[in-house]
């Protein structure tokens, strides 16, 4: 059987992850604020379906500018992007809110991990992008 042979979307989404992560490799060294910002909204308008980038863009948010602006980011992430049961962003957002004592958020934001998992076991792998 022949293998898989990769079609030209999996080619320039490949090639597009790997561009991305030179440039903010490249930004962060650099440490222009305005400009690493700009790359990483730039970014995720052709990745935003890539967890990795939002994870990278908090992190490095929390570095620079603090906890309002990564709130931001997680609110956009899990909210707009990602289904309920892609945990990472959703977990590290109810951390955060958790960390500014923001607990009744952290709650909210569990309790719907927890219904939607308890209610889609079933449909797990159809879920998940």
């Amino acid at each position: 059987m022949a293998d898989h042979l990769p079609n030209r979307l999996e080619v320039r989404s490949a090639a597009l992850e790997t561009t991305s992560r030179k440039q903010l490799n490249f930004e962060e060294a650099e440490g222009d604020y305005r400009r690493t910002v700009y790359l990483y909204e730039r970014c995720l308008t052709t990745a935003a379906l890539y967890e990795e980038f939002w994870q990278r863009y908090a992190r490095w948010m929390m570095a620079q500018a603090g906890k309002e602006e990564v709130r931001i980011i997680y609110q956009r992430s899990s909210c707009v992007y990602f289904p309920i049961l892609r945990l990472s962003v959703r977990h590290n957002y109810a951390l955060l809110e958790e960390t500014c004592g923001r607990l009744d958020v952290s709650k909210v934001i569990y309790e719907a991990i927890l219904a939607a998992s308890s209610g889609e076991r079933g449909d797990r792998n159809t879920e998940q992008r």
